[in-house]
């Protein structure tokens, strides 16, 4: 019997299963995942989908960063609204190649919202942000059309009409205008 327990025990250490046990936590995903859940609820909880975006942001998390923002930002869903501290998670996001981060930011410095009004910013990032994503995301077009359209109005024409071209409805009504004037 002894020889038995013996080998048994031999087994579970050569296997490892004798290692102190892990700890167990949501990944960063599952985090994400679960405020996610709480802004979906009837009624919807953004204090709690705050604190869990806010966990994984400060585990570097660069999505979770922008969704941070995003309700910070708005104080969406009874979230407490901080547009300093906003911006500085869309910051984070933006740094790491989030285009949806740039896009926040550079409606940030079009507004003024936790930054001063700066429209040469807003259209850097706004082109960052169309960059980023990696194809023209139409509310992206209609930004830099916004932000160009007394500077610029050959290239503030062209995001238009991609945006028009892709359906949305704002730059087919915008175009109709143009043309019928």
């Amino acid at each position: 019997m002894y020889k038995i327990l013996y080998s048994l025990l031999c087994l579970l250490v050569i296997t490892g299963c004798t290692a102190t046990p892990r700890r167990l936590t949501a990944s960063v995903w599952e985090t994400i995942a679960y405020g996610d859940y709480y802004l979906k609820q009837q009624p919807p909880d953004g204090v709690r989908a705050l604190a869990l975006y806010e966990r994984a942001a400060k585990d570097g998390n660069k999505w979770a960063q922008e969704k941070a923002g995003e309700l910070l930002l708005s104080g969406r869903a009874g979230a407490p609204k901080d547009q300093s501290k906003a911006i500085e998670y869309f910051k984070l996001s933006s740094s790491q190649g989030v285009g949806w981060a740039s896009y926040n930011l550079a409606m940030a410095y079009k507004a003024g919202l936790g930054v001063n009004v700066d429209k040469a910013e807003a259209i850097r990032l706004a082109r960052l942000a169309r960059s980023q994503a990696g194809r023209p995301i139409e509310a992206m077009n209609l930004l830099l059309y916004d932000l160009l359209k007394d500077a610029n109005p050959t290239e503030a024409n062209h995001y238009l009409v991609e945006a028009s071209d892709a359906g949305i409805k704002k730059a087919q009504d915008l175009l109709s205008q143009r043309s019928n004037q």
